[in-house]
C-alpha cells in the first residue's frame, strides 16, 4: 500500500522499536491524530484458526467463536 510507510501514533513505538524498524530499512511516520477505537481480526486459513483483538482504549471487546 501506498505510501510505503508505517504510519504510528506518536507515543506508541518506543525509542528502541523505531530503531530496530528503521535499521531493517522501514520508513516511519508519527501521525497527529489518533487513530481512535481499532479493531481487528486475523484469519489464518491454513489452520481456520480465528482470532480477534480490540484496543483497550476504546468501547469494543474481541470475542470470537470456538
Amino acid at each position: 500500500y501506498l505510501p510505503d510507510e508505517i504510519q504510528h501514533e506518536t507515543d506508541a513505538l518506543s525509542d528502541v522499536t523505531r530503531g530496530l524498524l528503521q535499521q531493517k530499512g522501514h520508513q516511519l511516520k508519527a501521525l497527529d491524530d489518533s487513530y481512535g477505537n481499532m479493531q481487528a481480526v486475523l484469519w489464518e486459513r491454513s489452520n481456520n484458526r480465528v482470532s480477534a483483538a480490540s484496543d483497550p482504549r476504546g468501547i469494543g471487546v474481541a470475542v470470537t467463536a470456538d
